[in-house]
């Protein structure tokens, strides 16, 4: 993302215009790849008590919307959520991030 639009400043890095994506918007840099080199605010440490098989779902598309979605809901601790089609990829996570 370029970190200085709107949505970028507000936390809606997923808007943003100049958004690429690793591995789509960047050819050869994919999942595949045996190496890769990026700026270090591609990267975000991992909590100890995360592992990596936890933390690399949460990257998936479902997942990203998921807490966006959720986001945006504004909940407080202790309000319900109603998640409709929570069978499929997105309502599914909605239902684990909540």
């Amino acid at each position: 993302t370029c970190g200085e639009c709107r949505a970028c400043r507000t936390g809606n890095e997923n808007a943003c215009a100049e958004i690429e994506v690793i591995g789509i918007d960047t050819p050869g840099l994919g999942t595949y790849a045996e190496y890769i080199s990026l700026p270090e605010w591609n990267w975000l440490p991992l909590p100890e008590e995360i592992s990596f098989e936890d933390a690399s779902a949460t990257v998936c598309n479902p997942f990203g919307t998921a807490w966006q979605m959720l986001r945006r809901a504004d909940l407080e601790q202790g309000e319900s959520v109603l998640v409709t089609g929570a069978s499929g990829g997105v309502g599914h996570a909605i239902v684990q991030v909540a």
